[in-house]
């Protein structure tokens, strides 16, 4: 299931202006993340950290290998 980075927030009952705080910048930058189809790695954990998440990656290959890659804070 895809989910935004803008419903991330709102079901963590975030504003903007909080989650700016979290990552020392201004909410205009926070509403371009919202809105921008891809960005860093870095970015995107600063975003979820700014939430108190943390993220993960599962990749699967063909020959049925799986390797986890994330972030942890």
């Amino acid at each position: 299931m895809a989910i935004t980075l803008r419903s991330m927030r709102l079901e963590r009952g975030l504003t903007q202006r909080e989650v700016a705080e979290q990552m020392g910048v201004q909410r205009p930058a926070v509403s371009k993340m919202e809105r921008k189809a891809d960005m860093s790695i870095g970015r995107f954990t600063e975003f979820v950290e700014a939430l108190g998440g943390q993220w993960d990656i599962k990749v699967r290959f063909a020959d049925g290998r799986e390797y986890s890659a994330g972030h942890q804070a």
